[in-house]
C-alpha cells in the first residue's frame, strides 16, 4: 500500500498535523500569555500537554513526546519551573532519573488555555450540526484510543 495515498492512517495522520496547527494551535496566544516573565513557546505548551495527559514523565519520555533532544527538552522545562508551572524531582528509587510532573498552577494555566480555545473555536463549530459534533467527538475519542495503543 503507497504510504502517500490519502486512504493510509499515515497519511490521514500527516494530513491532520497543519490542519491541528491551524484550527488548535494559531487560535492560541502563546506569544501574549504572560506567565509571571515568562512567555511560552510551542514547545513549551507541548511540554504542558504531554503532562496533562501523564502524571509524570521523565526526560527522555517528554523529548520523545515533544520530538526533540534531552537536553532542548531539559532547556524548556527550566522555566516552567521557575514560573511554577512543573515540578522536577528526582524518582526516589532512580536518583538519577529526573521526573517533572504539572503542580496545581500548571493545571490551571492549561484550563485557562482550554477555556480561551473554546471561546475562539466557538464560532467555528456552529456550523455543524449536532449529528456532526458528535459524530466529531466520538471519531476523535476513537483516534485517540487507537494512538495510544500504537505510541
Amino acid at each position: 500500500m503507497d504510504p502517500y495515498t490519502l486512504d493510509t492512517p499515515i497519511s490521514a495522520l500527516l494530513e491532520m498535523g497543519p490542519m491541528y496547527h491551524r484550527l488548535i494551535l494559531n487560535k492560541l496566544e502563546l506569544n501574549k500569555a504572560e506567565l509571571g516573565n515568562l512567555h511560552i513557546t510551542r514547545s513549551q505548551f507541548f511540554i504542558l500537554l504531554a503532562l496533562m495527559g501523564n502524571d509524570t514523565l521523565n526526560m527522555t519520555q517528554l523529548s520523545s513526546y515533544i520530538a526533540s533532544s534531552k537536553e532542548q527538552a531539559t532547556r524548556a522545562v527550566a522555566p516552567l519551573v521557575e514560573a511554577g508551572y512543573v515540578h522536577r524531582f528526582h524518582d526516589e528509587t532512580n536518583r538519577k532519573l529526573v521526573l517533572i510532573q504539572l503542580t496545581p498552577a500548571g493545571k490551571t494555566f492549561l484550563r485557562q488555555t482550554k477555556q480561551q480555545l473554546q471561546e475562539a473555536l466557538e464560532k467555528k463549530f456552529e456550523g455543524l450540526t449536532e449529528e456532526d459534533r458528535q459524530e466529531l467527538v466520538q471519531s476523535l475519542h476513537n483516534i485517540l484510543r487507537i494512538l495510544k495503543k500504537i505510541q
